[in-house]
């Protein structure tokens, strides 16, 4: 038993589990299951500030929950779509997703980008 506890992999191994669960837990994303769309406090004032300078006023609050819906119905269409391999070799989304990393590249050099998952699910929450 003595020689099993001082072997350097139990060791190694045993610091990358903590390591891990560390990171897990900081990050938070672990904790959100990846079938869940949040939709942060910042996308919604940025739908309530798009639609003021629409028209010229704040939204009233069941304007703002259909915004939110609206976002969501759209995120679970493109996740959907995504599932469905609809993005592969489509020469337009190939243009936009160009254009997007090259936008992405840039942001990257003045703040710092979070890399984006790969979507898969349905489900949607939303979350202020």
């Amino acid at each position: 038993m003595r020689r099993i506890l001082r072997e350097p992999l139990l060791h190694f191994l045993l610091l990358g589990a903590l390591l891990f669960g560390a990171y897990r837990w900081v990050d938070g994303e672990g904790a959100r299951a990846p079938d869940q769309i949040v939709v942060p406090a910042e996308r919604v004032r940025g739908l309530a500030d798009q639609f003021q300078r629409t028209w010229l006023r704040p939204p009233t609050e069941p304007e703002l929950d259909s915004l939110v819906q609206t976002f969501v119905r759209e995120e679970v269409m493109y996740r959907e779509g995504v599932a469905r391999g609809l993005d592969r070799d489509d020469p337009i989304i190939r243009r936009r997703c160009r254009r997007g990393s090259t936008r992405m590249r840039i942001s990257t050099r003045c703040r710092r980008a979070t890399p984006s998952g790969r979507f898969i699910s349905i489900r949607a929450v939303t979350t202020t």
